[in-house]
């Protein structure tokens, strides 16, 4: 009676420990291993509220960034100068980033190809150059736009914060 108490009370406990490497196993390869190639949390293309950004891509022959971009601010852009703001840039007094939204490495999409709302257009936004396969880039992307034909009168806002690996 008292063996056979015994190897239950084993086979309780050899299945529970089964379960725990299992759980612990699961955990660390979703986390480290070979199914993700990837350091945890990359890569994200993370919208603030009223802006789309997904499918963003990191190409390392060219630097350039790929990425979808939409608005839903109820107001259409009639023009759109996008750019990528790497982490670490300096800011004006403003909190405006210091990098040209008008010249190279903005990507203009103006009048007709501006950006009203519920539309998505891809947008290239240029980074450094070529760069090695998995390096990462961190920052933000920011928009000059307007919201009248032919305006001067600009307005900027930040829409997303990327976070991604060269492939």
């Amino acid at each position: 009676m008292v063996n056979k108490k015994i190897k239950k009370e084993y086979y309780i406990l050899f299945i529970v420990l089964i379960i725990v490497i299992i759980l612990v196993a699961y955990f660390y390869v979703s986390a480290y291993g070979k199914f993700n190639s990837e350091p945890v949390g990359l890569p994200s293309c993370i919208a603030l509220s009223g802006y789309l950004c997904q499918n963003a891509t990191y190409n390392y022959t060219n630097g350039n960034i790929l990425v979808w971009l939409g608005q839903d601010t109820k107001q259409t852009w009639y023009s759109a100068n996008f750019v990528f703001v790497p982490q670490g840039t300096t800011t004006n007094t403003s909190g405006l980033p210091m990098i040209s939204f008008s010249s190279s490495p903005a990507n203009t999409l103006y009048n007709s190809l501006g950006l009203s709302v519920n539309k998505v257009v891809n947008v290239y936004l240029p980074d450094t150059g070529p760069v090695n396969p998995g390096h990462t880039t961190v920052g933000t992307i920011w928009v000059q736009y307007t919201t009248q034909p032919r305006s001067n009168q600009t307005s900027y806002t930040e829409i997303a914060e990327l976070k991604l690996n060269a492939s």
